[in-house]
């Protein structure tokens, strides 16, 4: 079985393809087909409608079996903050390692502050749309702490393995991460659905 997954992230695609081999399923990313050009406005209000939104446009694009994504890190002192704005947050030009230290003063002195990164995973294939969700409890914390990973994993604490998600194997992220968790869950569908039951 084939996929394509709908990113340009190359964060995504790194622990996507990992993730779904483990599965025999191949991962497929925009470089395997001829080049396009479209945006998918990400207008939803919930990750998972972002997620529908860009599985959607990725299907109608390429004509080919989609997975696609949408994560973001919720800050509990901040009210689920920046939550869905994740990737957008201050704005989507800016850097993450900007981003991080405009969060970082943000929270201030509630650090270390819990959070939760939050992902929701869709697959569709023009006929049928599945989806699965994952999570994972951690605290912000004030320093940046590893170079494994992108996005806010610098700074997102794991008290159980004593690490940032930067900090850890990819082999273990790939297990205990709300992507992976939401992708294992996703295919569990996508088996059950491909089998007839």
């Amino acid at each position: 079985m084939k996929v394509l997954i709908a990113t340009h992230n190359q964060g995504k695609i790194h622990e996507f393809k990992a993730l779904l081999k483990k599965h025999q399923i191949e991962a497929l990313t925009v470089k395997d087909f001829p080049p396009q050009s479209f945006e998918v406005e990400e207008t939803g209000a919930s990750y998972l409608e972002n997620a529908v939104l860009k599985a959607l446009k990725y299907y109608e694009v390429y004509q080919v079996p989609v997975i696609s994504d949408d994560s973001g890190l919720e800050v509990v002192c901040l009210d689920g903050a920046p939550g869905i704005k994740s990737s957008r947050f201050l704005d989507s030009h800016v850097s993450f390692e900007t981003k991080r230290k405009a969060l970082i003063q943000l929270i201030g002195s509630n650090i270390p502050a819990e959070a939760f990164f939050v992902a929701y995973v869709v697959y569709y294939d023009g006929h049928t749309l599945l989806n699965a969700r994952g999570d994972i409890t951690g605290l912000i914390i004030h320093e940046e702490r590893g170079t494994n990973g992108f996005g806010y994993d610098p700074i997102f604490f794991l008290p159980d393995y004593q690490k940032t998600m930067a900090e850890i194997s990819d082999n273990l992220k790939n297990t205990i991460s709300h992507r992976a968790k939401a992708c294992e869950a996703l295919i569990k569908k996508i088996q059950l659905m491909r089998s007839g039951l």
